[in-house]
């Protein structure tokens, strides 16, 4: 059977920093190996009972509070033991500016949180029964820590406008308009995205096509190179599984059921 996963709403007060909020549960021995397939976003993980294990590249055990940035390559995960995780889904660059973090340190992975403003919250989290409960006791924690309040700068907004035009307009334009040097946008996102705006394009292609292929349950390629802007076929083709690891045509063809829910597109 796979994990169960749910979406909530996220209260207006901290919406400027959180997308959404999302329930994974699993409560099986079977063991489970599948993909996650990245994201625009960032996310903040808190796994309870259980812990789900990281193949990337060798088998271990994820940390209970962790940051997941934007990736460039779809991950491997193991599941074999009952868990529950809350994950709060966030703008990268927001949420790396609030938290003072440096998303070029997670490397190909995550970013583990071991301060004890951290690990106090997930205790916290730990003790609420329910996941209204944890989003409550999540949105405490970020008001008490902002008050509320966030001032964007620049580097949100160049994030915010590459993610809302790229499948219109040429990132090389996008860019342009922003008048300032590609070799700054290329150092402010290092920092506070973690991927380069290239894949960042490359990431907002392949989830808006997924979605679009699950809405249509078939692949229409003449359309996906349309819509996402490719040059061609081939060229969805390479993108889609340089990131995913697998063909579209293999992908769309087996059981996504755990892919989805891992992969936040349920």
């Amino acid at each position: 059977m796979p994990p169960e996963g749910r979406y909530h709403r996220v209260n207006s007060e901290i919406s400027w920093l959180v997308k959404q909020f999302e329930t994974i549960h699993y409560s099986h021995d079977e063991c489970i190996i599948d993909k996650f397939i990245p994201r625009q976003d960032a996310s903040i993980v808190f796994h309870f009972k259980g812990r789900p294990k990281l193949m990337d590249p060798v088998k271990s055990e994820m940390p209970a509070c962790f940051v997941v940035p934007p990736r460039q390559k779809a991950g491997v995960i193991c599941l074999d033991e009952p868990f529950e995780t809350f994950i709060a889904t966030c703008q990268p660059t927001v949420l790396s500016s609030v938290f003072g973090l440096d998303l070029a340190k997670a490397g190909r992975s995550h970013i583990t949180l071991t301060d004890c403003l951290f690990r106090s919250l997930w205790e916290r989290l730990s003790e609420c029964r329910s996941a209204e409960g944890r989003i409550a006791c999540f949105t405490d924690f970020v008001l008490e820590m902002t008050g509320g309040e966030y001032k964007p700068d620049d580097t949100d907004f160049y994030y915010e406008t590459i993610v809302k035009r790229c499948l219109t307009t040429p990132l090389r334009q996008i860019i342009e308009d922003f008048h300032v040097s590609e070799r700054t946008i290329q150092r402010r996102f290092r920092h506070r995205v973690g991927i380069s705006p290239k894949t960042l394009v490359r990431l907002v292609r392949i989830n808006y096509l997924w979605g679009l292929i699950n809405a249509k349950g078939s692949i229409d390629y003449q359309d996906i190179v349309f819509e996402g802007s490719y040059f061609d076929q081939t060229h969805f083709i390479k993108d889609f599984k340089d990131i995913t690891g697998e063909t579209p045509g293999y992908f769309f063809n087996r059981n996504l059921s755990t892919v989805k829910v891992l992969s936040g597109n349920n």
